[in-house]
């Protein structure tokens, strides 16, 4: 449970550090951040400062997931209501507080899935009912519409603790992926969201960056990169895939929390910051095997939705390499080719016990070195960076 945030505290930090955006919008690389556990607090004592700390830093996107089994009607029940009716309040409240300090929202579409869309008929991520979720996505969007531009589909869907993996097997090969049931997913949430709501932009991927194995050697994760093969049907092991896949954008997590971000992984199906290069040539791979296409013309857009170095635990950086090496990790989005946004995940660090903690600012509202490093690239980098309305 969160602790109590002291207002004056962080209200007297942001307005210390506050950046003056300019008038008008310009094109360029998004500054984004995400902190589900402030942001959709019941508490406006939390919600409200931490928003400010986040027009502070020069965001111009706050990302949210919408976690179906939160919103869903009975979500303990094994029986599906006959029409179920979604309760979207928590995020109408935050698009309309984020939208007073000219933020804007886009959305994840994530599990758990209710017991009554799940194979386990329990609430999870164990076998999500692909038509279900489709028509969760479609109220979704029909709800949000002109006020919500950018949907993307399910929360890391290579990694075991968003989507239950399956043993796939094809002519003796095994793997654990979830390549299969994700791709259903997001055809679902595809139709749904454009029947809905055309103009809206549908992004697929929101992938985990690489390649992680449990104590035994089991997989815990698949490759983004392998995981974007076997979901188009191009890896041999998901097989009866029907058209091409088409996306507004490709949504990535580019984590490396033990190296500096221009390090570059010698597993070539892993991405993270120093290797995004490899994402934008798979990308264009698959979009020339007429697999994976972006719904307009040339190379799909790459949004890296989720980044962070944590600030304390077993992976944590002392504080001002933490400062160097996610200013350097901004540098390098922008100079990117195709990267139009990069994400800081956690404003705040949650209150000890949470164990992901890589915010900006410690509980109390003090911010941390690397809340000044982030808001130096962004003043410093200003034409070249997309900016509030």
């Amino acid at each position: 449970m969160l602790t109590r945030l002291p207002l004056a505290l962080l209200a007297a930090a942001a307005l210390a550090v506050a950046v003056a955006a300019p008038a008008s919008a310009a094109p360029g690389l998004e500054v984004a951040v995400q902190d589900d556990g402030y942001l959709l607090s019941e508490n406006v004592g939390l919600r409200g400062p931490a928003l400010d700390v986040a027009a502070a830093l020069g965001a111009v996107y706050v990302r949210a997931n919408v976690a179906w089994a939160s919103a869903a009607p009975n979500p303990t029940s094994r029986r599906a209501p006959a029409a179920p009716v979604y309760d979207f309040a928590r995020y109408d409240r935050l698009i309309d507080e984020a939208a007073a300090r000219g933020l804007r929202v886009q959305l994840t579409l994530t599990g758990p899935a209710p017991a009554w869309a799940s194979g386990a008929h329990k609430v999870g991520v164990d076998r999500p009912d692909a038509k279900r979720f489709g028509a969760f996505a479609a109220q979704a969007a029909a709800h949000f519409r002109g006020r919500v531009t950018r949907y993307s589909v399910w929360n890391e869907p290579n990694w075991h603790g968003w989507l239950r993996p399956e043993k796939m097997c094809r002519r003796g090969r095994c793997t654990k992926t979830a390549a299969g049931r994700y791709r259903a997913l997001y055809v679902a949430a595809h139709a749904a969201i454009k029947r809905a709501d055309v103009a809206a932009q549908v992004w697929i991927g929101e992938t985990s960056p690489n390649l992680r194995k449990g104590r035994s050697g089991a997989p815990l994760s698949t490759a983004p990169l392998k995981f974007l093969r076997e979901m188009t049907c191009r890896d041999g092991i998901v097989t009866g895939c029907r058209g091409t896949l088409k996306a507004d954008g490709y949504a990535h997590h580019p984590y490396e929390f033990g190296h500096a971000p221009k390090w570059r992984d010698p597993n070539p199906d892993n991405v993270s910051m120093g290797t995004l290069s490899r994402m934008r040539s798979a990308l264009s791979s698959l979009s020339r095997a007429r697999a994976l296409r972006y719904s307009r013309r040339g190379t799909m857009p790459v949004y890296l939705t989720e980044f962070a170095y944590f600030t304390s635990g077993p992976r944590a950086l002392d504080p001002a390499r933490r400062a160097s090496y996610t200013r350097q990790a901004f540098a390098l989005a922008l100079a990117a080719p195709g990267v139009k946004q990069l994400l800081y995940y956690q404003l705040l660090d949650p209150p000890a016990g949470v164990s992901w903690r890589s915010g900006l600012m410690d509980p109390a509202g003090q911010p941390h070195p690397v809340f000044g490093a982030v808001q130096d690239f962004v003043a410093q980098n200003a034409p070249r960076l997309a900016q509030r309305r």
